[in-house]
């Protein structure tokens, strides 16, 4: 799964494919808020792209509620709020 070795489901293991990761979440912070400003919705979000966000979005254990994941993480939180507003758009 993304690239991800299978064999070392870590913390650790998850955290140094991350850091390798040349994607948007791998970027100073300033960066990477204008870069969710900046997305473009209008031409990036497709029917296959929504319908795997909502398998997220519409979890039964509610994981994707910016509320339950805002208990958790204040930065998290902000990415589920928009995560959430890009499948409700």
């Amino acid at each position: 799964m993304l690239g991800i070795d299978t064999k070392t489901k870590t913390p650790e293991g998850y955290f140094a494919e991350a850091k390798k990761s040349t994607s948007f979440l791998n970027q100073p912070p300033v960066k990477l808020i204008q870069s969710l400003c900046d997305y473009e919705k209008e031409t990036r979000l497709n029917a296959k792209l929504v319908k795997k966000i909502g398998t997220y979005v519409n979890d039964a254990e509610g994981r994707l509620v910016p509320e339950n994941v805002l208990q958790v993480s204040s930065a998290c939180g902000a990415l589920a709020k928009f995560v959430n507003a890009m499948y409700n758009w």
